[in-house]
């Protein structure tokens, strides 16, 4: 399954923190966006490790989108870094 995963940290080193982790999950599509794809139990744990960790703040915000394996290669992007999807075909 694929995420979206935004972020909104005002704090700098719980925002490098959560960085970090997500590096070790996915690719970073934009500065506060990464695009992660995993099973459910997975994610699960990366949301565990967020909690425990202590990097969301009351203050913070972090938003997980599930992408469906039938919306995904309808994602559009525009400008640097163009999706490639398995068929070689650029969005």
């Amino acid at each position: 399954m694929r995420y979206l995963i935004c972020y909104d940290i005002e704090d700098d080193k719980h925002r490098n923190r959560l960085v970090k982790v997500l590096e070790q999950y996915g690719e970073r599509v934009q500065y506060s966006v990464f695009e992660v794809q995993l099973p459910p139990s997975l994610l699960k744990t990366l949301r565990k490790r967020l909690v425990a960790q202590k990097i969301i703040g009351k203050r913070d915000s972090l938003l997980i989108y599930p992408l469906c394996e039938s919306c995904y290669p309808k994602v559009e992007r525009t400008g640097k870094n163009p999706l490639i999807n398995s068929s070689g075909i650029v969005f």
